[in-house]
């Protein structure tokens, strides 16, 4: 009773007549879109149709177009053709019938043209010069010389103690002349006149013995990374600087191949064969030579050395260093260059320093790096530089000059 009572309750009976309008709706609309659809589908249909005859009857169009664009550039050809061959008609018809014929001939002129040889020889003139110019200063960027104090410092790693400018022929001369006094000839010859080039070795010298760096250093290698870089100068111009300073000074000739100094000094005897400074100098004092600087003795090289080895001259110059050391303030050695034989560094172990010669302009970096390089493998101690041939400007000369002229 309960059950029937509850299918017969009005909020059932709501709910029922609720339930049943919603169904009745949404099949309304849903039939209500179906048919939209099938409207929307029918013209898209029919304006496929119309879309696919429009394409029917544009395809033989285009094919009609692309015949008569052909057609068009066939005829267009052929028109170029006819009109070729009509002009090369009218040329043989004028040819042939005589149209062109000769009035007068030209006149010879008054004058030959001028001819441009000159111009063409300065032209060629100034571009060899240019040309010539530009070489030069690729082959001077190519060899990168040292030329400035600073960079000299900086590669060597070691203070620049001396700048000689510029030497003359006439300061050679006059180096040559006093160490060409022997003993006999008469008393000692005063110091060197001031000249600029006298007082920068004069200065060279002063800065050795009271540099911190060096004035410690009592017995010095000279040397330089290649030949020609005034090293054997330098050495004969530093020894005599500090005899003129009052000191006891010995200039040895290390270089036993190619050494200079026995033609650059008056000996009074020949020196001793057995001793020389690739031997271990057990006679050394048989070696060294008083000159006619006060205070400044010479050991020349042995004529007659055989190739030395570097063991040797070691083992030599130690020796002999010790046996002199006492006789004398300085001892100055020219050695060979560094990158040119084995002696330098050998010779370099042996000593309290280095001074290494820097030619301005001259000297090249890769050259420098390799000589100290070299002298550092084994030991060896640059203890100042020396930067050679430095140019003053011309002012700076003449001022010099009036300055010494007026002493």
């Amino acid at each position: 009773g309960e059950s029937a009572a509850a299918f017969t309750s009005p909020v059932v009976r709501r709910l029922e007549s609720l339930i049943a309008t919603t169904e009745a709706d949404l099949e309304a609309a849903i039939r209500s879109h179906v048919s939209a659809l099938r409207a929307r589908s029918a013209a898209l249909d029919t304006l496929a149709s119309g879309i696919a005859a429009e394409i029917g009857r544009i395809t033989p169009q285009l094919a009609e177009e692309a015949r008569l664009a052909q057609l068009v550039t066939t005829y267009r050809d052929l028109n170029y053709r006819l009109r070729e061959e009509y002009q090369k008609a009218r040329m043989a018809e004028a040819v042939a019938v005589g149209q062109s014929d000769i009035i007068d001939l030209a006149p010879l002129p008054y004058e030959a043209l001028p001819s441009r040889a000159p111009i063409k020889a300065a032209i060629g003139l100034l571009m060899g010069v240019f040309l010539g110019g530009a070489w030069a200063f690729a082959l001077e960027q190519g060899r990168n010389p040292l030329s400035d104090r600073r960079e000299v410092e900086r590669l060597l790693r070691a203070p620049l103690i001396g700048s000689i400018p510029h030497i003359p022929k006439e300061h050679v001369r006059e180096i040559e002349k006093r160490l060409k006094r022997s003993n006999g000839s008469g008393p000692h010859p005063s110091s060197m006149p001031p000249t600029p080039t006298s007082e920068a070795f004069r200065t060279l010298a002063t800065g050795l013995s009271l540099s911190r760096w060096t004035r410690h250093a009592k017995s010095i290698v000279v040397t330089s990374a290649t030949s020609r870089e005034g090293k054997t100068t330098t050495a004969v111009n530093l020894a005599l600087s500090l005899a003129d300073r009052g000191h006891r000074v010995l200039l040895v000739d290390g270089d036993v191949w190619q050494g200079r100094l026995h033609e650059a000094i008056a000996l009074d005897k020949a020196p001793d064969p057995g001793a020389s400074p690739g031997e271990l100098m057990g006679r050394h004092h048989a070696s060294l030579f008083q000159t006619g600087v006060s205070g400044l003795h010479v050991m020349p090289r042995r004529l007659d050395e055989k190739n030395p080895t570097s063991q040797m001259m070691y083992r030599g110059m130690k020796h002999f260093l010790s046996s002199v050391s006492s006789y004398f303030d300085y001892i100055v050695i020219d050695s060979p260059p560094v990158l040119a034989a084995a002696t330098a560094p050998a010779l370099a172990t042996a000593v309290d320093g280095v001074l290494f010669v820097v030619r301005a302009r001259s000297s090249e970096r890769d050259a420098v790096s390799e000589a100290l390089l070299q002298l550092e493998t084994v030991g060896g101690e640059v203890i100042g530089t020396v930067l050679n041939d430095v140019r003053r400007s011309r002012r700076f000369q003449a001022s010099l000059g009036s300055y010494y002229s007026a002493k």
